[in-house]
C-alpha cells in the first residue's frame, strides 16, 4: 500500500516544492547520463585514429571503427546516439525550467546545462557530420531537438541540420 515515487524522474509538483534542490538533482541526472555516453564517444574518436592497434579480428561492434567500416545498424553507435539525445533532452528541459538571474547558484546550473547540450551536439556532429571546413552551409549534421517533444504519440522529428 506504499505510494512510491519513481527513482528516475521528478514530478512537476515535486520540482515546484523546492526548485533549487530539484534542479541540482536533475542536473546530476544529466551528468549521470554522461557515464554511458563517454565510453562510446571515446572509442568512436580514438579507434579510427592511429593511437590504437588491434591484431586479428573481433566480433565486437567496436571493430568496425578500427577497420573503417560504416555499418548503419552498429549497436554501439545506437547507444551513443540515444544517450546523446537523452542528455540533450534533459539539459534542454532544465534550461526551460531555469530563469537566468535568480541567484549565482542557479546561473551556474543554467550555464552547465547549456554547456552539456552544446558539447553533446558538438560530438554528435563530429561523429555523424562532415568536417566543418568542408562546406558547413550544405553538409548535413544532426537534428536539433531541444527538449522532449510535447506529443510523443504523434512524434515528428526535424530533419538533419547543416554543420
Amino acid at each position: 500500500d506504499l505510494d512510491r515515487e519513481p527513482f528516475n524522474a521528478y514530478t512537476k509538483d515535486k520540482i515546484e516544492q523546492d526548485k533549487v534542490a530539484a534542479v541540482e538533482v536533475l542536473l546530476n541526472g544529466c551528468y549521470a547520463q554522461l557515464k554511458g555516453w563517454s565510453d562510446v564517444m571515446h572509442r568512436v574518436g580514438e579507434y579510427p585514429g592511429d593511437n590504437i592497434m588491434i591484431r586479428g579480428t573481433s566480433t565486437d561492434s567496436f571493430y568496425s571503427f578500427i577497420s573503417y567500416q560504416h555499418i548503419p545498424n552498429n549497436d554501439r553507435l545506437s547507444v551513443f546516439w540515444n544517450n546523446s539525445y537523452k542528455i540533450v533532452s534533459q539539459s534542454s528541459d532544465l534550461i526551460k525550467m531555469i530563469s537566468e538571474g535568480e541567484s549565482p547558484a542557479v546561473n551556474q546550473q543554467l550555464g552547465e546545462a547549456y554547456y552539456l547540450r552544446g558539447m553533446i551536439y558538438f560530438y554528435l556532429c563530429r561523429t555523424y557530420g562532415r568536417p566543418y571546413a568542408q562546406a558547413p552551409e550544405t553538409n548535413l549534421g544532426v537534428p536539433i531537438v531541444n527538449g522532449l517533444p510535447p506529443d510523443l504519440n504523434n512524434l515528428r522529428l526535424p530533419d538533419r541540420s547543416t554543420v
